[in-house]
This record gives C-alpha cells, sequence and structure tokens, in this order.
C-alpha cells in the first residue's frame, strides 16, 4: 500500500475516487483535509477509510494538528539551506495570509513568519511519521497549509498531484510538483493538429460554445460567475435586504447558538479563519459579534476605495495606443502564488512602461470584484496602489464600469496574469501579455509568457509581429479538449452545467491521476 494525503477533496466524487485508487492500484488514503460539516466529510471520510486522520481546513489553516505530530514538531529543525532557497516562497505564504486578517491589523509580518515556519515543522513531523507516497489536491496550493506542504514535498521528491483549471467549466488536467507552468503539456498535439482540416469537428461541445460564445457581445461571453456575483453585490448594497439578512441570521443562526443550541455551520465558518487581535493564530476562534462588526466596518472601506479609484479614473482615448492591463481581483490563487513575483500587479505595469514605446498608454483597469460587498478584497488593496501608478503620466486608470471587449478592440494588446481577459484577446485577434500562470501560456503565436526582464524584452516585438491565425487557435483548442478532462472537482461546482454523471466524473479523475502516476 501507498499511503496518499487527499486535500481539500469535496466528498462528492472525491470519495469514489479515493475508493477507487485504493482498491485497483494500493493508494490507500492516511490523511483528509476536509470541508466538515458542509458536506459532513467528518463523519463519511473516517467511516469510509477506517484509521485515516481527518483535518478540518479551519485547523489546517490555523496549524492544528493531533497531539503526536505536535509533540514530534518540537523535535523537527528547520534547514536555514532550505528556507534560503525559498526565501521568495516564504513571502508568497506570508502574503497567503491576507485573507486570514479582514480588518488588516490583527496579523503582522513576525505573526505570520512564525505561523509559516511552525506549519513547516508540523508538516514536517507528519511526512516524518505517515511517510507519505503521494498528494492530491483540487487546486493550485494557495491555502497557506497546501503551500508550505507542496515546497516540502517539492524538496523530498514526493509527487504533488495539482489540478489545474482551464476558462471552461470545471475542465481541468492535473499537474506534478510544478505548477508555475504548463510545460509543453499542449504543444504537440497543436502542432498535430494544425496539419488537419474541420478543426471544429474536433473541439469538445463546452469549448467550441465558449469560442463561439466569445466571438460574440460580452453578455453571452461572460463567465456564469460574473453575473452571479453582480446580483449577489446588489442585494448586499440594499438596506432593505441587509436588515433582511440580519434578521434571519439572529432568528435561523445567532440566537440558536447563543442558546447552546447546536452551531449552524453558518457560525462556524463565519470569521472561523479570521486571526483575532492578540491572540496566537492557532488560538482564535470565530466570534459573530466580532465578525458583522467587521463587515459594517469593511464595507465602508471598500465604498470608499472604489469611489477613490472611479475618482482617479478617465476616459479611454480609443485615437491612442494603449496596451490594457486588467487587473485581478486578490487575493486569490490565480495571482498568489499563480502570478509567482507578479502578485504585486504594479510590476506588470512597470514592465510595460519600461519595455513599451513611451508614446504608448498603459490602461488599467481594476476588477470590478475587488469592491464587491462579500468578498474581502479590501485585504489587498490600499488608495496608495492607485495613487502610485497614476504618478506615471503614461499609466490611465479606467473605470470598472468601461465594457472590456471595448478595451480590447481598440488596444494594441493586452495583458492579464492569468485571467479570462487573456482568452477572450485570444478570441478577439489581440496578442496577450501574460505575467502568470494559465493554460493558455503555450500559445506562443498569441500569447507571450512573461517570467524575467529576458522575456519582457520580447514585449514590443511579439505585439508588432503579432498576426491572427483562426486555424492555429483551433488547433490549440482542440489540444485543449484531448489533453483536459471534465469533472465538478470541487464543491460540486458547475456540476449542472457540466452535466456529467458521477461516474463519468470518477472515472475521468481516476484516469488523470493515472496518467500521471503512469499507472
Amino acid at each position: 500500500m501507498k499511503n496518499v494525503i487527499y486535500i481539500n477533496c469535496w466528498v462528492d466524487p472525491w470519495v469514489k475516487v479515493a475508493q477507487r485508487l485504493q482498491d485497483e492500484y494500493g493508494y490507500k488514503p492516511i490523511w483528509w483535509i476536509g470541508y466538515s460539516k458542509e458536506d459532513n466529510s467528518h463523519n463519511i471520510i473516517p467511516e469510509r477509510f477506517p484509521g485515516i486522520i481527518y483535518q478540518d481546513q479551519i485547523d489546517a489553516w490555523k496549524g492544528r494538528f493531533p497531539d503526536d505530530v505536535q509533540k514530534k514538531a518540537t523535535e523537527c529543525y528547520l534547514d536555514v539551506d532550505f528556507l534560503k532557497r525559498h526565501a521568495h516562497n516564504e513571502l508568497q505564504a506570508i502574503k497567503m495570509l491576507d485573507r486570514m486578517d479582514p480588518d488588516m491589523r490583527s496579523f503582522n509580518f513576525m505573526e505570520r513568519q512564525r505561523h509559516f515556519r511552525n506549519m513547516l515543522k508540523q508538516w514536517m513531523a507528519v511526512i516524518e511519521m505517515i511517510k507519505p507516497d503521494l498528494i492530491v489536491s483540487t487546486a493550485i496550493p494557495h491555502r497557506f497549509y497546501d503551500y508550505v506542504l507542496f515546497w516540502l514535498c517539492e524538496e523530498m521528491d514526493i509527487p504533488f498531484l495539482t489540478i489545474q483549471h482551464t476558462q471552461f467549466p470545471d475542465r481541468f488536467y492535473f499537474s506534478n510538483n510544478n505548477f508555475y507552468t504548463i510545460n509543453n503539456k499542449f504543444v504537440e498535439d497543436w502542432h498535430c493538429f494544425e496539419n488537419e482540416d474541420n478543426l471544429l469537428d474536433k473541439i469538445p461541445d463546452d469549448i467550441k460554445k465558449r469560442f463561439k460564445n466569445v466571438k460574440k457581445e460580452y453578455e453571452l461571453a461572460a463567465p456564469s460567475f460574473m453575473a452571479f456575483d453582480a446580483e449577489r453585490q446588489k442585494k448586499a448594497k440594499s438596506k432593505f435586504f441587509m436588515l433582511k439578512r440580519w434578521i434571519k441570521n439572529f432568528t435561523t443562526i445567532y440566537r440558536p447558538y447563543l442558546l447552546g443550541q447546536s452551531a449552524d455551520v453558518t457560525v462556524i465558518s463565519q470569521g472561523a479563519c479570521d486571526k483575532s487581535a492578540n491572540k496566537k493564530y492557532e488560538d482564535s476562534e470565530g466570534n459573530i459579534y466580532k465578525y458583522e462588526r467587521m463587515l459594517l466596518k469593511v464595507n465602508k472601506y471598500k465604498d470608499q476605495l472604489q469611489k477613490d479609484y472611479e475618482s482617479l479614473c478617465v476616459k479611454p482615448d480609443f485615437d491612442e495606443k494603449y496596451v490594457v492591463l486588467f487587473l485581478h481581483y486578490q487575493p486569490e490563487a490565480t495571482t498568489c502564488p499563480g502570478g509567482d513575483i507578479f502578485v504585486d500587479q504594479r510590476l506588470c505595469a512597470e514592465l510595460l512602461l519600461k519595455y513599451l514605446p513611451k508614446s504608448w498608454k498603459v490602461y488599467v483597469k481594476e476588477h470590478p470584484h475587488q469592491f464587491i460587498r462579500y468578498r474581502i478584497g479590501h485585504t489587498s488593496r490600499m488608495r496608495d496602489m492607485y495613487d502610485d501608478l497614476v504618478q506615471n503620466e503614461r499609466i490611465k486608470l479606467i473605470s470598472t464600469e468601461e465594457e472590456s471587449f471595448e478595451l480590447i478592440k481598440h488596444a494594441k494588446a493586452i495583458s492579464t496574469i492569468t485571467g479570462t481577459v487573456g482568452w477572450e484577446a485570444m478570441v478577439r485577434q489581440k496578442p496577450v501579455i501574460a505575467f502568470g500562470l494559465g493554460w493558455y501560456e503555450n500559445y506562443s503565436k498569441g500569447v507571450l509568457r512573461i517570467t524575467d526582464e529576458a522575456s519582457a524584452k520580447g514585449m514590443l516585438n511579439f505585439i508588432e509581429n503579432y498576426q491572427y491565425d483562426e486555424h492555429s487557435l483551433l488547433a490549440y483548442l482542440a489540444s485543449v479538449g484531448k489533453n483536459t478532462k471534465l469533472a465538478y472537482y470541487f464543491k460540486c461546482m458547475y456540476k449542472k452545467e457540466v452535466g456529467i454523471s458521477e461516474e463519468d466524473c470518477v472515472n475521468n479523475i481516476v484516469d488523470a491521476i493515472k496518467e500521471q502516476l503512469n499507472l
């Protein structure tokens, strides 16, 4: 038997995936990080896999490990050379903890660094005690605890399979021990498909549908979550809705909780992962009163931040030469760690200014979700960032109300870290400057991946020599279709939209893992 750690794997479909891998290939689940009452995994997993160690994801965030692991961790000593090699990864991990500090003042650098290094010792103890042969994760490691484990596994040559998503709902592929690049995953088949005709017939229906929609107006092309979030934001800004929400929460959640009755999962989740001021992170507990007060304060902050941003915006001038930089919502995996050093998106703007003609402008458009009330975008923005950007007269901030497709239409090129807008620009015949990990990064006829100064120097040449080639693009999409699989692999998101059975979902995930492990 080989020991497996499963990270944030939803009961449906991952229990059956784990069972198949154990029964058919001897990969035994030995550790499982789950969502407890959200999917009842704290009951289902131990019953299905006797002897397994179950850890709730909140405990994982806070570094709450079993007593024997905690004891063993005191005997694990950090390697100075490891810390020096991974100093930039330590900074990324510390940045990930922004989302656990919603009031932006309860989790300082020293506390975060302490938590990072304690987490290292704890995972070192786990690895020494259970000797895992494989780690399987439903997303690139961005939840801090999985990121720390990833770098230890990379150091110890332990396979760490990470699901990578695409802009096609729940179409995915696995990476193994390197999530910063897709290497040449789609390249060979891309060039093979370039020699074929009738490529639309060779592209899966879900990809073909998205391709055709993106060629049309934005309303058809926009990802489904954009409309969903816009509706939630509209409700969240309604005083009537917020009063109604508070009354409902008080009668159905808070009052029973205060009376000592069984706590609803909402109570457990609200503020449960947040760091409390003047407490160690591992000793912090969610407090519904503080959570509600914090919401009122940060919503005011977000509203003001949005006003500040819009006050600095100008109307785009479609007669001038410009490249448009679409900022990502943060904090999120797409930039931390998906963008690596470009988690600081100001660096993207700096490189565009540095290597593009001085007569060109850089339009910067903020992500509309950055100011949404029920998200935590305030933890990754401050007015100073916008002020710093506009200090350079070549940078123009663009309102979030401006239509993205119109900005793309008149741009010399678009730039993003790894966003949906990159895929949209590919289809709408514009060159793409990508600063981070993405499934389209190897489409060299339309995308230039920037990883360092050397690659950045090639931006102008790439843009000026760009020629749209739809046949080649369709060939690349055919390769993506061939080398990815469909599954509702996380929280059953898009389960109805994907429209596949549980059996097919399980088969697709198992097959993808088998390919990675050469089973």
